[in-house]
C-alpha cells in the first residue's frame, strides 16, 4: 500500500503525519518547530527529525505546508513572517538522502 508524509510547519509547532492511499492516518506526531540562523537549516532539521521518528520508511512522496507566500511548483518562499523566512528555495533544503521523489509545497 502506498504511503505519503504530510508536514505542517507552523510558527510554534510542526505536525507530521503518515497516511495511506485511503487517507487513513497511520502515524502522527507534533514537535516544536526547529529554529536556525538560515531557513534552509531549519527545514533540513525538520525533515531529518521526521525521518529519525520513522516517518519516511518506504515513502517516496510528501506534502509540506508552511505559513508563507510560497510558489507551490518550485517550493520558493517569498516570505514567511511567522518563521522569519524570506527569499529562499525551500525545495532545495529538503535532504536528498530521504529518497523523496515527489514533494508538493503549499501554504
Amino acid at each position: 500500500m502506498k504511503k505519503v508524509v504530510g508536514i505542517d510547519i507552523g510558527g510554534t509547532n510542526t505536525s507530521v503525519s503518515l497516511v495511506n492511499e485511503k487517507g487513513d492516518v497511520l502515524k502522527q506526531t507534533t514537535f516544536p518547530t526547529a529554529r536556525a540562523k538560515k531557513p534552509s537549516e531549519a527545514v533540513k532539521k525538520i525533515f531529518l527529525k521526521a525521518r529519525k521518528l520513522g516517518f519516511f520508511d518506504g515513502v517516496s512522496a510528501a506534502g509540506c505546508g508552511v505559513p508563507a507566500i510560497i510558489h507551490p511548483a518550485t517550493g520558493y518562499v517569498d516570505f514567511a513572517p511567522n518563521l522569519g523566512w524570506k527569499n529562499f528555495r525551500m525545495a532545495a533544503a529538503v535532504p536528498k538522502s530521504l529518497g523523496i521523489r515527489k514533494i508538493v509545497f503549499e501554504n
